[in-house]
């Protein structure tokens, strides 16, 4: 019998049964906490082995749809709760939500002239000067990043005076001043720590850094900042899960990133997302 169902079909025998069930999931006739039919009579259901059963119940648990209890059967399994982090964070909520204590150093502050292309970014004109502060990110005592943050004049005059040591400038903006944060665009680059990086992250000289820079923006589309962020490769990544789509009815611009995480502590060629 399973090989006339393999004749009719190019679909693998236990994907018959895990399509099914998955099929009664979406349409609640299978709820959180309810019995799946056993072994056997899934077997006598699809005239197959109970040897394709248990290959479809084993990729159903690899799927986190269902979970088995011995000598009890396999029961229908509540959807785990992931909280996707495709969303604009300070470095501080990162770290904390991480279970890590967050603290900062800050070892430059005052008004500059930038670089052409910072001035441009942020909306100045020429040789007009901005804040720029520097600050040493630490989680739990140990460096794990080095950001170069440059500040229109207007937003800078209020953050400049504030403590910044163990506060975000999204928290200061925020709350003391109720400008409301709304977007950032975000680029990711490598870099090679000079002597001045090397100093601050405890690092040798060329070591290998990732960096992110990001303009932020309030929800008037006003730039807040323009910010270089030299991280520590061995304390910080990030993990995405991505979908792929060949439905053509999809609209191109609709977006393929499902969850975006920063890992603190990554441990080589492990995953901290499982699909």
């Amino acid at each position: 019998m399973e090989e006339n169902i393999a004749q009719q079909s190019k679909t693998p025998l236990h994907q018959h049964i895990s399509d099914w069930i998955k099929l009664e999931i979406r349409e609640k006739r299978l709820q959180i906490d309810d019995k799946i039919p056993s072994e056997n009579e899934l077997a006598q259901q699809f005239s197959v082995s109970r040897l394709t059963v248990r290959r479809a119940l084993q990729t159903l648990e690899q799927e986190n749809l269902i979970f088995r209890s011995q000598g009890l059967g396999a029961f229908i399994k509540a959807p785990i709760s992931r909280k996707r982090m495709v969303n604009l964070n300070s470095f501080n909520e990162d770290l904390s939500q991480a279970g890590i204590t967050p603290s900062n150093e800050v070892v430059f502050e005052g008004l500059v002239l930038p670089p052409p292309h910072i001035g441009n970014l942020l909306g100045v004109e020429d040789q007009k000067k901005v804040y720029k502060i520097d600050r040493v990110r630490y989680g739990s005592a140990r460096p794990f990043a080095f950001d170069k943050t440059w500040i229109p004049a207007f937003y800078g005059q209020l953050i400049v005076d504030s403590d910044l040591s163990k506060r975000s400038i999204f928290d200061l903006l925020e709350k003391e001043y109720d400008i409301a944060i709304e977007k950032g665009c975000q680029r990711f680059d490598a870099a090679i720590a000079d002597e001045e990086l090397a100093s601050h992250l405890d690092v040798p000289i060329n070591t290998p850094l990732l960096v992110i820079k990001r303009l932020i923006y309030t929800t008037a589309g006003k730039v807040v900042y323009y910010q270089q962020r030299y991280l520590r490769t061995d304390r910080f990544s990030y993990e995405m899960i991505l979908e792929r789509s060949t439905d053509s009815l999809i609209s191109s611009n609709d977006v393929g990133i499902k969850e975006f995480l920063p890992v603190f502590e990554p441990k080589a060629d492990e995953f901290s997302l499982v699909i």
